[in-house]
């Protein structure tokens, strides 16, 4: 299906350089995946240069906002990560990877995702947004892959305490919304090893800028 729609990108300076003037809709009704994924939804936008009325080589996958939080646990002297695991269909295998989701507003979409991904509750006044630190010409967000999508994250960092049943009981736990295809198995990784335990570049992000805040200062003190 395609649909005609415009939308204008600008540039720092607030000029408007190219439109995206063509969106094409992609649904696969039947996937390999199909008893975890009923349908996957993609848009393609090409985009063209207005001054010249020329096609920019390369297409955009529109994605657009999301949000990613790094949950630390403390338990009995030694420090643990919260990941989720699931097929992701692209890659063709489950991934390890931080609890996310696409975004609406930045802390309640992320407290709303680690509830329904991992059971953990969350208390809202313990959350840290790893991207504030950023420089503001960055817009305080990463951006995973700009050659080919427009997907901006914000990564967020979630401090906590737990007793060693807690985390014997998050190890393994299946969870997700079921209703929208979501099966996903939670796992506590060590954080000392967690640099090389998945491919995730939001884990990668996330303790790249964790490490930096926290050696430079710049983290709160944890409640």
């Amino acid at each position: 299906m395609q649909e005609s729609e415009t939308y204008e990108v600008f540039d720092q300076a607030g000029d408007i350089k190219v439109a995206i003037l063509e969106v094409q809709d992609f649904n696969f009704e039947t996937l390999k995946f199909s008893d975890i994924l009923s349908m996957l939804t993609s848009q393609l936008c090409y985009v063209i240069d207005k001054k010249t009325g020329k096609k920019v080589p390369g297409i955009v996958f529109a994605r657009g906002p999301a949000v990613a939080v790094l949950i630390l646990l403390e338990s009995e002297g030694k420090t643990y990560t919260v990941l989720t695991e699931q097929v992701r269909v692209p890659v063709g295998r489950p991934v390890l990877e931080l609890p996310a989701g696409m975004l609406d507003d930045i802390v309640g979409t992320a407290v709303r995702e680690v509830e329904e991904e991992t059971g953990i509750e969350l208390n809202l006044d313990d959350m840290v947004d790893l991207t504030s630190f950023l420089e503001p010409s960055t817009g305080y967000k990463v951006i995973p892959s700009p050659g080919g999508c427009d997907e901006e994250l914000s990564l967020l960092l979630y401090r906590g305490s737990v007793s060693a049943d807690v985390i014997k009981q998050l190890q393994g736990k299946e969870t997700g919304l079921r209703e929208d295809g979501e099966l996903i198995k939670v796992h506590v990784v060590p954080y000392e090893t967690l640099w090389r335990a998945t491919p995730d570049a939001k884990v990668l992000m996330s303790i790249a800028i964790y490490e930096m805040a926290k050696k430079e200062g710049l983290l709160p003190h944890k409640n």
